[in-house]
């Protein structure tokens, strides 16, 4: 599902033409990435190779906030975090601004990184995952924010869209319908003295590229933040319990910790920001109309497991 899809950026042949002319590469085909629900994704070919080029949508983020996004991505880069490189148009710039039909869709295009999204997690790429995070923290910490004056910091965590677009006469389930009353006012404040700095708060096996079960590549940072670190570590503990269990879960925060050890404030936000996270995927999913036994009976195990 993307979000707002007539905002979307809607591909073909000769739109990518335009976008890959200003960078003096030659256009030959393109696949839509399945994956992500915030822009467009776009796995082009050209003579000169393979690119991904990234549309935004509409509405979705300013030129400041691209700039922020694209000024951190190179900055990870220049520190060793393994970031495809985003490419500087035939300008010397990094974003490439075309009009379309009266709008104006800005795009960034990046280098094409061979691996895949893996099925699993595994102790050897949990281990590289969870130490690539923490290092990506420590760096965020050092990173000047003279170009981020314009984010709001997150201070809290409460969503105020997708579980409010769930049609609640559709849900036959009481449990299923209490969950998401639960959901809807679940509300995790976020104490000033944590730790924080611009934060990826999407990193799990989705938004990385493996290659021989080795990380080649962290990827898509539509969701960079202001936001305390423990945040961004807990999104992602969210996913490794829900795909792998609990033993992983344990296994990823030592490995975190074995290069950014965490405060006793930050591990007493652990559990409640998980099942903050919990609440919000869950609730895309039930929009998506996920409703199957198994799958309410997997919301509400979880749900009880992160209460207490």
């Amino acid at each position: 599902m993307k979000i707002e899809p007539d905002k979307q950026f809607i591909a073909s042949p000769e739109r990518l033409a335009m976008f890959l002319k200003q960078y003096n590469l030659v256009f030959m085909d393109y696949t839509e990435a399945s994956s992500g629900i915030e822009n467009s994704t776009l796995i082009t070919t050209t003579k000169q190779g393979k690119f991904v080029v990234r549309v935004y949508r509409q509405g979705k983020k300013s030129l400041s906030d691209i700039n922020l996004e694209v000024n951190f991505i190179n900055f990870l880069r220049e520190n060793g975090i393994k970031i495809p490189e985003i490419l500087q148009n035939n300008n010397g710039a990094y974003i490439t601004a075309v009009e379309l039909e009266d709008m104006v869709w800005r795009a960034i295009v990046m280098d094409f990184i061979e691996g895949v999204h893996v099925e699993s997690y595994t102790h050897r790429l949990v281990t590289e995952l969870a130490t690539t995070q923490a290092l990506m923290h420590i760096q965020s910490s050092s990173y000047h924010f003279h170009d981020a004056a314009h984010i709001d910091e997150l201070i809290e965590l409460r969503d105020k869209f997708f579980v409010k677009q769930i049609d609640h006469s559709k849900i036959t389930n009481t449990l299923l319908d209490d969950f998401l009353q639960r959901a809807q006012s679940y509300v995790v404040s976020l104490d000033k003295h944590l730790p924080k700095g611009l934060c990826h708060l999407d990193y799990d096996k989705e938004n990385t590229i493996t290659r021989n079960n080795s990380l080649a590549a962290v990827i898509d940072f539509d969701d960079l933040a202001i936001a305390p670190f423990v945040v961004c570590l807990s999104y992602t503990l969210w996913h490794v319990r829900q795909q792998s269990g609990k033993d992983m879960v344990k296994h990823y925060l030592s490995a975190y910790e074995s290069v950014r050890p965490l405060s006793e404030l930050e591990k007493s936000y652990l559990q409640p920001i998980m099942l903050f996270r919990h609440y919000f995927i869950s609730s895309i999913k039930i929009l998506n109309n996920h409703l199957a036994t198994y799958e309410v009976n997997k919301y509400l195990s979880l749900e009880a497991e992160l209460s207490n």
